[in-house]
């Protein structure tokens, strides 16, 4: 019979569309979260990173990543992820370089800071977030330093035109409270004997 016939094709069309379908997402999904972020943490989340950007767009990324350096909360190992994913991203898209550079280290008060920078054309940082300006670059970097703010957290941005661009992102690595000398002092139970 010609419409089961019919039928049985159209159905085989589907399930190849569907498969392909699901392919697509998977990878999307493993381009956005990538396991690595949960099982080895952001360092090594961020060399696979550098790979993608790589084989992506042809341009050298240049990792030095602390081991130690990995937030406690998964919330936070996200948010620098895509954080740093975006100012790769941004990089390639507008600063027309063939290299950049990403560092990756934890201070002695236990705040991560990341640095995202580059020799490209440069900007002047103002223009950039200035909130009238829908650049989508502007929009992307002004999310960032809200996302940022949200967990303690700061982006500083060093450029200007034909100077290349440094973004540089500070956070606590763990969402305890951080001692300062003075909550030392106050509390008994942090003195010694």
């Amino acid at each position: 019979d010609n419409s089961q016939a019919d039928q049985a094709t159209l159905l085989q069309r589907a399930r190849a569309v569907l498969n392909e379908a699901m392919v697509v997402a998977r990878t999307l999904s493993v381009n956005l979260f990538p396991p690595i972020l949960n099982t080895d943490g952001l360092p090594a989340a961020l060399a696979w990173l550098a790979k993608q950007t790589q084989e992506q767009y042809r341009v050298v990324v240049n990792v030095t990543a602390n081991p130690h350096a990995n937030p406690t909360t998964s919330d936070v190992r996200i948010l620098l992820f895509e954080a740093v994913r975006e100012l790769l991203f941004n990089a390639v898209k507008h600063a027309h370089v063939n290299r950049i550079d990403v560092s990756l280290e934890v201070g002695l008060d236990d705040i991560i800071h990341i640095q995202v920078s580059d020799e490209g054309v440069g900007f002047d940082p103002a223009v950039i977030l200035d909130h009238k300006n829908h650049q989508q670059l502007g929009l992307g970097l002004f999310n960032i330093g809200e996302r940022l703010a949200l967990f303690d957290g700061h982006l500083d941005i060093q450029s200007a035109p034909g100077k290349g661009a440094r973004f540089s992102l500070t956070l606590p690595r763990s969402d305890l409270p951080r001692l300062t000398p003075a909550g030392r002092s106050h509390d008994g139970g942090w003195r010694e004997g």
